[in-house]
């Protein structure tokens, strides 16, 4: 795939999760993906594709009454890899907003994202989502 295809893949798989098609994002990642949260939170770690599925849909979007919203900031794309800034929004029940900037390094392979390394703000997360 070119560089533009794999900007194309990232756009649709966030506007899956933004639209709340959350099966349609999963399918966008390959079956052997790892995606990683560097650092020493209680998010860090490395997780599998159904891993990530569960956490996401567990936490986050268990958490936010509406979903989230993902805004695109940018990409950079060389290669096999993408690099995207995005901002993510959405509100809880009790009206506490989850306002996160993220960057991104995705690998995609066949077609498919195969890694990824989120960077984002762990306090907010926990913040936010954990408390």
């Amino acid at each position: 795939m070119s560089a533009e295809d794999n900007k194309a893949l990232l756009r649709a798989y966030f506007q899956d999760v933004s639209d709340g098609r959350t099966a349609d994002a999963w399918d966008k990642l390959a079956e052997d993906a790892l995606w990683t949260v560097p650092g020493h939170s209680p998010l860090a770690g490395t997780y599998t594709k159904d891993e990530l599925a569960a956490l996401t849909e567990r936490t986050i979007l268990a958490r936010l009454k509406d979903g989230m919203t993902i805004t695109v900031k940018g990409m950079v794309a060389e290669g096999d890899k993408v690099a995207v800034e995005f901002e993510s929004r959405g509100e809880r029940e009790d009206g506490k907003v989850y306002a996160m900037p993220y960057h991104f390094l995705f690998t995609v392979k066949d077609g498919k994202l195969w890694r990824c390394v989120e960077y984002l703000d762990t306090h907010h997360y926990v913040d936010v989502i954990l408390n």
